[in-house]
């Protein structure tokens, strides 16, 4: 995928990268291949300000919001609706979607919160350390 010439992230006239439209298409290959190879912001913003796993919700492609997730696509972003790709799939009522992205966020919360403590408790060993 090397070609000094060739921006993967490039717009097309109406906002969108070729991420965006593989996240429309439901292409989790080709999503894959983008950001992998290609060096694709898996990230980046249409003018919607939606993120590829938004697309990806509203079109119900489990498989692909799965792969989205492992390739650390936020899901937290709001598009300029303010709505999350969370939001997006409870609009649509794609349950098994909603149901998916729900508990990755459950299990990424309590990650960040064991990660907290952990860090709190090194800290606190470290004081007692110095005040000893």
């Amino acid at each position: 995928m090397e070609n000094p010439r060739f921006n993967v992230d490039h717009r097309m006239i109406d906002g969108w990268t070729a991420l965006h439209y593989a996240s429309m298409n439901g292409f989790a290959n080709i999503v894959e291949l983008l950001v992998k190879e290609g060096d694709a912001n898996v990230n980046e913003m249409d003018r919607f300000q939606r993120n590829a796993l938004h697309w990806a919700c509203r079109f119900n492609s489990l498989r692909l919001i799965e792969k989205l997730l492992q390739l650390k696509c936020r899901y937290e972003m709001k598009d300029i609706e303010q709505q999350t790709p969370l939001d997006i799939c409870r609009i649509y009522h794609h349950d098994e979607a909603e149901d998916f992205l729900s508990d990755f966020i459950k299990e990424r919360k309590k990650e960040e919160e064991r990660k907290k403590k952990l860090k709190k408790q090194k800290e606190m060993q470290e004081l007692a350390k110095k005040e000893k």
